[in-house]
């Protein structure tokens, strides 16, 4: 499964990254991660996402 980075790699204050919407960790360890984590992180990260932009 293809990483969700665009290569716009800022964390914010909470240690999100503004590009992509994994944590530090979530970023560090996907290569480690099997597609079930991998799918597990991506549904996370939709949803911080719509957090931030409520109109997606």
């Amino acid at each position: 499964m293809k990483s969700p980075c665009i290569s716009v790699c800022a964390l914010d204050v909470e240690g999100m990254c503004t590009g992509c919407f994994r944590t530090g960790d979530e970023i560090r360890l996907w290569g480690a991660y099997n597609n079930e984590e991998r799918l597990g992180v991506l549904k996370l990260a939709h949803e911080r996402e719509k957090k931030v932009n409520p109109f997606l």
